[in-house]
């Protein structure tokens, strides 16, 4: 079945649906009373070229056995400077490694690899040609409650930046917030342009409730408060 032209798709939605109301397809691999379209998220996705403008997958990319089909299949259906989101747990939090299902840990240098001319500063040709580009926009990090409640306090903001680069179990989750490109985008250093593609932009993360020191208990929603925008740079040549 092919689905023609929808607006945004919610991948590895589970139980937990978007609105349809809000231009939202809710897809998976298991069929149920939430899902709209059942596809398997590392093979063809049942869309055509350029018809989707924002894909989001939360908590579901860590499940993945073909990253790379799946990154791949996102580029291609998205229009030109498309939105991808993506949630999942942060590769140093226990969280990452505690359900036998995840396949790999995410850092937020993970995510400069999708970046044109990225093998250009790794020398490594295992990146060419991977057929999919995306420019990071933006990586949350956000932190874990006992961070979270520490980040309110600005004098802590320091060491708790500290902790994060040095310990384990400071951030929980990553967002990353990335737009469709090209191979070849002359943005890139690579090209003779000004962005780095090994390095990528990031922000401090914190969940209100946490911040404030309140349950969620009773929450209709959580609300994700972000702070600042740093920069971090990729391990050229790791991966």
């Amino acid at each position: 079945m092919i689905v023609k032209k929808p607006i945004k798709l919610n991948i590895g939605c589970g139980r937990s649906p978007k609105p349809k109301e809000e231009g939202y397809l809710n897809c998976d691999l298991y069929p149920g009373p939430d899902v709209d379209v059942a596809f398997d998220a590392c093979g063809k996705w049942p869309f055509e070229n350029e018809s989707i403008m924002r894909i989001e997958c939360e908590h579901a990319l860590e499940h993945l056995p073909n990253y790379f089909g799946f990154f791949r299949e996102a580029w291609r259906v998205l229009i030109p400077n498309g939105q991808l989101k993506i949630r999942v747990p942060y590769g140093w939090h226990q969280s990452a490694w505690w359900d036998f299902t995840h396949l790999r840990p995410w850092l937020q240098e993970s995510f400069a690899t999708l970046q044109p001319g990225f093998t250009h500063f790794t020398r490594n040709h295992q990146h060419e040609k991977m057929g999919f580009a995306f420019w990071v926009v933006n990586i949350v990090l956000i932190f874990d409650r006992p961070w979270s409640r520490m980040w309110r306090f600005r004098p802590f903001r320091p060491l708790a930046a500290w902790a994060g680069r040095h310990l384990l179990n400071v951030y929980r989750d990553l967002v990353v917030e990335a737009v469709k490109t090209t191979e070849d985008d002359n943005r890139s250093a690579a090209y003779g342009g000004k962005f780095h593609p090994a390095i990528v932009p990031c922000s401090y993360g914190v969940m209100e409730h946490e911040y404030y020191g309140r349950s969620a208990e009773g929450l209709p929603h959580h609300t994700l408060l972000i702070f600042g925008n740093q920069k971090y740079q990729a391990i050229e040549g790791h991966g």
